[in-house]
C-alpha cells in the first residue's frame, strides 16, 4: 500500500484532469441504468474520490496492451458501493486523460 501523500497527490491530479473517459462496458452501462445516473455523474464520482475510498494502486494492468498503472477505489453512492478502477493520467493529443475501466456497482454480475 502506498502512503497517504501519494494517494492525495493522485486524487488532486484527477480533480483537474482534462478528460475522464468512462469505458462503455456492460457493467458501467447497467449501473447508470439501475441508479438513474449519467456518464457525467460517473465522472463526478471519480473527480470527487477521497483517500478513505482507496483500495489499491498503483498496480500493473493485467491487459499487457495497456501500459498504464491502475488505481482501485470503492465509493458509496447513496448507499450503493461503486467499484472504480481508473488508469493513471495519460497525455493524449496534449490533454491529460484518465480512463475509467470500471465504474459500476460492486460485485455486479
Amino acid at each position: 500500500m502506498v502512503d497517504d501523500s501519494t494517494i492525495s497527490k493522485f486524487l488532486r491530479s484527477i480533480k483537474t484532469v482534462d478528460e475522464i473517459i468512462v469505458i462503455p462496458t456492460d457493467k458501467n452501462r447497467r449501473t447508470r441504468y439501475r441508479l438513474g445516473i449519467t456518464i457525467g455523474e460517473q465522472e463526478d464520482m471519480i473527480r470527487n474520490l477521497t483517500k478513505d475510498e482507496y483500495i489499491k494502486g498503483p498496480v500493473d494492468d493485467h491487459d499487457v496492451s495497456r501500459s498504464s498503472k491502475l488505481w482501485v477505489f470503492k465509493h458509496n453512492y447513496n448507499g450503493t458501493v461503486i467499484y472504480i478502477k481508473i488508469t493513471e493520467i495519460e497525455i493524449i493529443n496534449d490533454n491529460g486523460s484518465v480512463r475509467a475501466l470500471s465504474c459500476h456497482i460492486d460485485n455486479m454480475l
